[in-house]
């Protein structure tokens, strides 16, 4: 697959009333289905297949996706200048603005982030787990509203990044990332109901859309 695919993830947002856990406010909220990606190397083929089946669904960008693809959202645990810094500010630069950021900051250190990370736009601190980023953005989709989440690019493996860079911090036996990150997956079960993968471990564990 090419590392890019034309796909508007603002286009089709659908807009509700607004919901609570997040600081400050976030105007609104959103239903249906968005797709939460994630930078694995699977994140393309994923991506193809959502597109086949039902194109212009809204996106989640998750880390370094917020770099490929244009988003409504950006997420990421790591929300310090060298990440999500440079995360969001080349989603402006490459999409232009339009798009919101999210992080899972405390409501209590919400004076202190908005000092040191101004673009982060709204800090949800129920994101917080230790199920990856990724996860984390699940739990911010469901804060939202929707209904309907599919990881692409979430496999919880060992692979190579989307833009075929190695995946150290995954692949490394020091930090047991993917053992780490799946266990505390399987047991946020809150959130298993209505979420959705394309591949890897994360499917064989919630399984695809019976549309897809």
């Amino acid at each position: 697959m090419a590392d890019f695919i034309t796909w508007d993830g603002r286009e089709n947002l659908p807009i509700t009333a607004s919901r609570r856990g997040f600081y400050p406010a976030y105007p609104h909220g959103h239903c249906g289905a968005v797709v939460i990606a994630g930078f694995a190397n699977t994140l393309w083929d994923d991506l193809a297949r959502i597109h086949a089946a039902r194109p212009g669904l809204p996106i989640i960008a998750v880390n370094k996706a917020a770099v490929h693809l244009k988003a409504f959202a950006i997420y990421s645990f790591h929300f310090e200048r060298d990440k999500l810094g440079i995360w969001q500010a080349e989603q402006r630069k490459r999409f232009g603005p339009g798009f919101v950021v999210f992080g899972p900051g405390k409501k209590d250190w919400l004076a202190h982030n908005q000092r040191n990370y101004p673009y982060v736009d709204h800090w949800a601190p129920e994101t917080a787990c230790q199920g990856s980023s990724g996860w984390c953005a699940v739990r911010l989709a469901k804060l939202l509203g929707f209904t309907e989440r599919i990881l692409c690019g979430v496999p919880i493996e060992t692979r190579r990044y989307a833009d075929k860079t190695p995946a150290r911090y995954w692949q490394s036996s020091k930090t047991n990332a993917v053992n780490t990150f799946r266990d505390a997956i399987a047991k946020d079960t809150a959130y298993h109901e209505g979420t959705y993968s394309m591949s890897g471990w994360t499917r064989e564990l919630l399984g695809e859309p019976a549309w897809a």
